[in-house]
């Protein structure tokens, strides 16, 4: 085999073999490990040192592929025979992986992608918006869009055109704020993002591909803009009823939140854990919980579900939550549905166990 041939086939080999490594790494190490490092309230730092050896196990990895790649197209003739099947077979693989990260609305992306959460603020965060989804936006009174999508990316390069077009047909402004997280400092994207936020001026989707890992950057730093992270605020009441603040409020009792209340609530209270007590024995509060359980993961939230069941004069669970408090030195937010005779037991044995009720001055 000529040298340019062997050339030929180990660029190929590299650039397949890269790429469909690059996405299980992204979607089956790189994700489910934030996810427990968030869950766990480790600090973004250590967070971005972990996602840095991830890639560069996967840089090692791939180097350590097309290394064996080479060795075996060079030197053995029965691997150099096998060269045009294996470079088929991978160029095949990337292509159906690169089908089903441009669909972005397939059932599969569903399963993986996060969920929309309105701030209330003048921004919403969540993943890839449709044509029909940003006609929907303009309908809610939202006038643009920040996208996160880079176009060094093959496929988001697709996206991101295809949204630009979009947005240009149904007169919707998209604002693009290219992220790599991980990869590059960011710097030009969050100044634009920031400056843009300053500005006040109408409400604004943002997004990245799936909605979780540029969006929650991009979350931080409208937060931060805004001047509402790091402030630990009294929330009187949401939609489903009052709350109730113990030990200086880093125990608060209440109802479920509406689907957008959830953002407000979490940074205006600095919110680290919540508990559910909801029961997922019922069908509804099955449901419930894990809608829920995905918008905590999709906020960086520690999510445990402890439900609370009536036994005769009292209710089972409550100990449980109780327990789980003693040993626990974050900001935790406990409900159930609406309010009911479970909060207000909940209540009499948090004062029990000297959790002193906070009153605001």
């Amino acid at each position: 085999m000529g040298t340019v041939k062997v050339l030929f086939f180990i660029a190929s080999f590299m650039a397949l073999a890269g790429f469909s490594l690059g996405v299980f790494f992204l979607f089956f190490v790189s994700t489910p490990v934030e996810a427990v490092l968030k869950r766990s309230q480790v600090s973004q730092g250590t967070i971005d040192l972990v996602m840095n050896v991830i890639i560069f196990i996967w840089a090692a990895v791939s180097l350590a592929a097309a290394f064996t790649f080479h060795r075996g197209i060079t030197r053995d003739r029965v691997f150099r025979s096998l060269a045009v099947y294996i470079i088929a077979g991978l160029f095949f693989v990337c292509s159906g992986i690169f089908y089903t990260l441009l669909s972005t609305d397939s059932a599969l992306m569903a399963v993986i992608k996060g969920v929309v959460i309105e701030s209330g603020k003048g921004f919403a965060y969540g993943p890839y918006p449709t044509e029909a989804y940003l006609r929907i936006l303009k309908k809610g009174g939202y006038t643009g869009v920040v996208t996160l999508l880079s176009p060094t990316i093959p496929f988001e390069r697709i996206l991101l055109d295809k949204e630009i077009e979009a947005g240009r047909k149904i007169g919707m402004e998209v604002h693009s704020f290219p992220m790599l997280p991980w990869v590059s400092s960011n710097k030009e994207s969050i100044e634009k993002l920031e400056e843009l936020v300053k500005s006040k001026k109408g409400r604004y989707y943002v997004h990245c591909n799936l909605g979780k890992h540029r969006t929650n950057l991009a979350r931080m730093i409208v937060e931060e803009t805004l001047g509402e992270a790091g402030q630990s605020a009294y929330v009187a009441r949401i939609e489903r009823g009052e709350l109730k603040y113990y030990q200086n409020k880093r125990i608060i009792l209440g109802p479920l939140p509406v689907q957008d209340e959830w953002l407000d609530l979490v940074v205006r209270c600095q919110i680290k854990e919540v508990i559910s007590c909801l029961d997922p024995d019922n069908m509804e509060d099955a449901q419930r919980i894990e809608t829920e359980r995905i918008t905590c993961e999709g906020l960086g939230l520690a999510f445990k579900v402890i439900p609370v069941k009536r036994m005769g004069s009292g209710f089972i669970g409550v100990e449980e939550i109780i327990n789980h408090v003693k040993n626990s030195n974050s900001i935790i937010y406990i409900h159930g549905y609406n309010l009911d005779d479970k909060n207000l037991f909940i209540d009499k044995h948090l004062k029990l166990n000297n959790y002193a009720l906070f009153t605001p001055k």
